[in-house]
């Protein structure tokens, strides 16, 4: 193990996810999903892929935390599948300004910028300069540290969010919330984008301040989408070259043109999609 915490932007559906073990361990392309262990054969993680340009071990390897499947699995075996949700806060970095600014006592957490009306975290009393500190009494380090720990939480579950307020600590109880049905869009059977389910970007992914687009939320492996290469967790950026920020601003009439030029954003990788 070389690092923790490691961003690894395009790696096809585990671009959302920045919280990778670096390894110097040898992956090649037919052994990810095997145990990263250490010396006295515990397990770390599970290999997932191999950066190099040649394709061979000869590059950087990441692994799955041990703690971030455990989690996944434990879902899976008592739900039998993952849900996804939002809490409802934008978020910025405590810099070492911000920090001197409101006199914080410690540089680690993530500063509220603005809470979205309607949301789990406006109902819990979350307030725009807050600093979210910890969820269920563990530290976090900063926004990549929360964005995970609170992508691994299941909606409906209650959990503990302590809090910077005016200097002294709060601990709130909240929970995430579903993705509002009325934010998602399913293309008709004509469209070239029929099987794909399509929301706003939900606000607790990575890129949620960075990227305006359409969050392909679900995908049905046997779609047209699906056999030309479009994943879930994409974001489509324009169709035909027309922007498409949002639902709300995204006519109908468009996802269900012939051909679709689909302009898509994996990570910090862009590409195009044909659909016809």
């Amino acid at each position: 193990m070389s690092g923790l915490g490691r961003n690894l932007p395009s790696t096809g559906q585990s671009q959302n996810f920045d919280d990778f073990i670096q390894t110097d361990a040898s992956i090649n392309p037919g052994n990810s999903g095997g145990p990263l262990i250490d010396l006295q054969g515990n397990l770390m993680g599970i290999n997932t892929a191999i950066l190099s340009a040649s394709g061979t071990s000869s590059g950087i390897g990441f692994a799955i935390p041990s703690n971030m499947a455990t989690s996944i699995i434990d879902q899976l075996l008592e739900y039998g599948d993952i849900q996804r949700g939002v809490f409802g806060v934008y978020m910025r970095p405590l810099t070492p300004e911000i920090v001197e600014l409101y006199e914080l006592p410690t540089r680690k957490g993530a500063l509220v910028q603005e809470v979205i009306t309607g949301s789990s975290a406006e109902s819990a009393g979350i307030q725009v300069e807050d600093v979210i500190v910890a969820v269920n009494s563990e530290d976090i380090d900063d926004i990549r540290d929360l964005q995970t720990v609170l992508a691994l939480q299941r909606i409906g579950d209650e959990f503990d969010l302590t809090i910077l307020r005016d200097g002294r600590r709060k601990t709130i109880r909240t929970a995430i919330q579903p993705i509002d049905p009325g934010s998602t869009i399913a293309p008709l059977n004509i469209s070239p984008l029929h099987g794909v389910t399509l929301t706003d970007i939900p606000t607790n992914l990575s890129w949620y301040y960075r990227n305006t687009g359409l969050f392909v939320f679900e995908i049905d492996t046997d779609s047209k989408a699906y056999a030309a290469g479009l994943r879930e967790d994409d974001v489509i950026l324009r169709i035909n070259r027309r922007a498409v920020p949002d639902i709300k601003s995204t006519d109908e009439f468009i996802l269900n043109q012939n051909p679709l030029v689909l302009h898509v954003a994996r990570g910090q990788t862009q590409f195009l999609i044909v659909l016809q």
